[in-house]
């Protein structure tokens, strides 16, 4: 660890550090996200350690054998790690027990940090605020906080948590984060007004879209992706992520299941969070890696919200649609963020399936034939969106600004 002490800060380069509860080869949008953002950052000229919960590849090279990271330093922590995803309880010890451990090596690597120019750190991780607080401390380095989820408001709006007293108590024990950074950046406007009841200074709130979490520009080889499956020759859509109650999932299948009778949809979903269905055509999660090739083989992307969410999120799959211009067929609230994004760019429809079903029928038929043609319009305004509002290139200029100047 000396040697790569004098690495990073014998240097002129300015030096980030990013805190984040994941990173590749986890799958999902954020470690991908992240990785990217490293990646690029890196290619800026800036020196850059990436801090989080998950495995270092300097103890496990093979999962991390499809990745450039050679010049990313890493301290991480895999304490816990299975208990991820196991319930919301193990949820909460491993970002509790997390949190307190990365700040332990926070501590404990010091001298990595006390010249640092700027912490990003990409939450919702509730307790993380304990490891950004203590960097910041030993740095004196501003922190940019980049919000995906208001928490713990998403939690309340769900359902996950009933009991308005422990609402309460989780707002109180998660305000930290909100108070800590210098920045904040949410991934749209309608969440900058959830994020001004943490936030007593809003002028450090800004819009800070999400940018993509595929790297089409990586060496990848097509023999290098496991994963094999021919071209569609009929209209078929795919669905690539978490899929739960944050996406209305059994109502979703079951709307899906009832549209048989009137209509073809196919859709095939790639997913961990599988809900038994023998009409639904479900299949393993594949890496950020294999979905490059994968989204080239559909004619449309699928992306569901549940219409119970206060948050005006925007899913990380629907920047990775935009990014290969695939139309986009949404389910969610005609209201939502996401909604008016799509509705606004004409670069797919949006169904909200509480409403009249002879209605969604007729939407869903027109959309099919539309994007029958290769170069349809929805293709084309989904490239456009993509190249308006999640260009990587934003999240450095909207950065650039806070970095520590000496």
């Amino acid at each position: 660890m000396k040697n790569k002490s004098k690495s990073i800060y014998k240097t002129n380069k300015k030096h980030i550090c990013i805190l984040s509860d994941c990173f590749i080869p986890t799958r999902n949008s954020a470690s991908g996200m992240i990785y990217n953002l490293s990646k690029y950052l890196l290619d800026e000229g800036y020196s850059i350690t990436c801090i989080h919960a998950g495995y270092n590849p300097k103890n496990k090279p093979e999962i991390f054998k499809n990745y450039n990271i050679k010049d990313i330093n890493f301290i991480t922590s895999e304490l816990f790690i299975k208990l991820r995803n196991k319930n919301n309880f193990m949820r909460f010890f491993f970002e509790l027990s997390m949190s307190i451990n990365l700040s332990l090596k926070s501590l404990r690597y010091f001298k990595y940090f006390k010249n640092n120019d700027l912490l990003i750190w990409y939450g919702p991780s509730a307790f993380f605020w304990l490891p950004a607080l203590v960097i910041k401390l030993i740095s004196g380095c501003p922190l940019y906080y980049i919000v995906r989820d208001v928490f713990p408001d998403w939690l309340y709006s769900t359902g996950l948590i009933k009991n308005k007293f422990l609402f309460l108590i989780l707002r109180i024990l998660t305000n930290p984060q909100y108070s800590l950074p210098n920045k904040i950046g949410v991934e749209s406007p309608g969440n900058i007004k959830l994020i001004k009841n943490y936030v007593v200074d809003e002028d450090k709130i800004e819009v800070l879209y999400n940018w993509p979490s595929l790297n089409i520009n990586s060496n990848l080889n097509c023999k290098d992706v496991n994963y094999k499956i021919k071209k569609n020759k009929n209209i078929k859509g795919i669905y690539s992520g978490n899929f739960g109650i944050a996406q209305d999932s059994k109502n979703l299948l079951n709307f899906l299941l009832k549209i048989k009778n009137k209509l073809t949809l196919k859709v095939d979903f790639f997913t961990k969070n599988l809900v038994e269905q023998k009409e639904i055509t479900f299949r393993n999660p594949v890496s950020e890696n294999e979905l490059m090739f994968l989204f080239k083989k559909y004619q449309f992307g699928v992306l569901s919200l549940n219409t119970k969410l206060n948050t005006h999120n925007i899913p990380g799959k629907f920047v990775s649609y935009t990014q290969f211009g695939l139309p986009v067929l949404c389910f969610s609230n005609l209201n939502s963020t996401i909604a008016n994004l799509i509705i606004t760019n004409k670069c797919g429809i949006v169904i909200d399936i509480y409403s009249s079903f002879e209605k969604n029928c007729e939407i869903i038929k027109k959309f099919l034939k539309i994007i029958e043609r290769n170069n349809n319009s929805y293709s084309k305004n989904s490239r456009k969106v993509y190249q308006k509002l999640f260009d990587i290139k934003n999240v450095k200029s909207k950065i650039e600004n806070l970095i520590k100047h000496d």
